[in-house]
């Protein structure tokens, strides 16, 4: 914890104190902190403890229109630097799965491969290759990993070069 003071004309002390939370995910890896309000939002992953999201006011919002059945969905007030929002769900206290949607700039489907692996714990990603499938019925593909964690792109035509959205889930979560 960090602590400044300053002292005014009138001999009033005031202590300005900048909080800091760090997290690790239930696979024991480091994955957010939270200083002074916000988080870094490429340390944001699958596995994050939902209290990383209710202390990050300057970063997330909780959605109004986001809880059900034990759910919480927090939406992130800034874009990072390719233009993605992140949308992240909570349940029982842990993230569970986290969207970046990208209207106004879309990625190349190499670049977002590569953020939607870094939005997974490095353990399964370091575990192997994902099983490629088109999503039926979607301009889509998805990637699953020992089929507990799942990643999809959203591309924005049937060329599958640029895409609008990327999503990593861990799956079996319940409502």
């Amino acid at each position: 914890m960090l602590k400044l003071k300053t002292a005014s004309a009138g001999c009033a002390t005031i202590v300005i104190t900048a909080a800091m939370l760090t997290a690790c995910s239930s696979t024991g890896t480091q994955v957010a902190t939270v200083r002074g309000g916000a988080v870094n939002l490429k340390q944001v992953r699958v596995g994050t403890p939902g209290k990383i999201f209710q202390d990050a006011a300057i970063t997330f919002a909780p959605d109004p229109n986001g809880a059900v059945a034990g759910k919480v969905q927090y939406l992130s007030r800034l874009e990072d630097a390719d233009g993605s929002q992140f949308v992240v769900q909570v349940k029982n206290n842990e993230c569970y799965e986290i969207s970046l949607i990208n209207r106004n700039k879309q990625l190349s489907r190499d670049a977002a491969i590569a953020k939607m692996q870094n939005l997974l714990p490095a353990s399964v990603i370091a575990a192997g290759e994902p099983v490629v499938k088109p999503v039926p019925g979607r301009q889509a593909d998805s990637f699953t990993w020992n089929k507990k964690f799942r990643g999809e792109l959203d591309y924005t035509d049937a060329s599958r070069k640029d895409v609008s959205m990327i999503s990593a889930t861990r799956l079996g979560v319940t409502f």
